[in-house]
């Protein structure tokens, strides 16, 4: 409804694509204080829609051993399949408004995470599946290998989601890239997997 204001205005579809597009100041509260960062409204989406196996338990508190900024001790309330049928819907009209598909799949928040890594990081394999879908080969070259503030990568995270299916199709667009190095060289991904009991993961 928001989008559709737009819609008899002269250059509305150009609005509707900046507003989706450009980042916005996000404030967050903590026992610390508030913190300012800047996201975009895909990004920020992304980030509150969690599939994770191990935050279905409502009082989950993480004890993460690497500090991971979403990660100090929250207890994550879970999504009901309504939540995350519409958390879907509205990543499919992010993608549906903008016509820069590059720029939604390569825009990273200040932790220099990606859409990508966000989706798979969150155990969200219907999301992840849509944005593997909307990435062409060239702007798979330019995702597949990079990292994060942490030297996270794509498959460090889709461990961290702990999702077999994202870890599986993750590493196959490493060995497609001939990036299995990468993946090797990763020794923090045995110890998350270890730390959270995903034992099929983990073998």
């Amino acid at each position: 409804w928001l989008l559709s204001l737009n819609d008899d205005q002269k250059d509305g579809d150009e609005e509707d694509e900046r507003n989706l597009i450009e980042p916005v100041v996000t404030e967050t509260k903590s026992f610390w204080g508030t913190d300012k960062f800047k996201t975009t409204p895909l990004l920020t989406l992304l980030e509150n829609d969690v599939r994770r196996a191990y935050d279905q338990d409502a009082k989950h508190q993480s004890t993460s051993l690497f500090g991971d900024d979403d990660d100090n001790d929250e207890i994550r309330s879970v999504l009901t399949d309504e939540q995350k049928e519409d958390y879907f819907k509205c990543t499919k009209l992010v993608f549906e408004r903008v016509k820069n598909k590059k720029a939604l799949i390569v825009e990273q928040d200040e932790n220099k995470r990606d859409a990508l890594m966000i989706a798979c990081r969150n155990g969200n394999w219907q999301t992840t599946q849509f944005l593997l879908s909307q990435i062409n080969v060239g702007n798979q070259r330019i995702l597949i290998g990079r990292e994060d503030k942490k030297s996270y990568t794509h498959f460090t995270h889709a461990v961290h989601g702990g999702d077999m299916e994202i870890v599986k199709e993750i590493y196959k667009l490493f060995v497609k890239y001939s990036k299995e190095s990468v993946v090797a060289e990763d020794t923090s991904v045995v110890t998350i997997a270890l730390q959270y009991g995903m034992i099929d993961i983990a073998e």
